[in-house]
């Protein structure tokens, strides 16, 4: 099955509402609620994934966790920790403040 085809499982819905539930229906960075994303720290078990390996994203920190993730080596981006997320997310922000505060 490929991954599209995975999105649409009854499986997927299954695993996505008890992630979401877990995390209480919010970002795991703003706790945000609303529109939500699974972020997929890994796709090593992609159809057997381990809860930790989902993390729930409003739309726009998925899009900017994508954004710092494509800037950074292949070897940074494989079994990330949730820690890690946060701090790069952080840290990401940060200098998207300080980058419209210069305009």
């Amino acid at each position: 099955m490929d991954y599209q085809e995975y999105l649409k499982s009854e499986g997927w819905k299954a695993k996505r509402n008890m992630i979401l539930n877990m995390w209480g229906n919010r970002c795991a960075l703003c706790n945000e609620g609303g529109e939500l994303h699974l972020h997929h720290r890994t796709y090593e078990r992609k159809g057997n994934e381990d809860p930790y390996d989902l993390i729930p994203l409003c739309k726009t920190h998925h899009k900017m966790f994508h954004e710092q993730l494509s800037s950074s080596p292949k070897t940074e981006r494989t079994n990330t920790k949730i820690e890690d997320i946060i701090q790069k997310m952080e840290k990401f922000t940060k200098l998207q403040r300080e980058k419209s505060q210069d305009v």
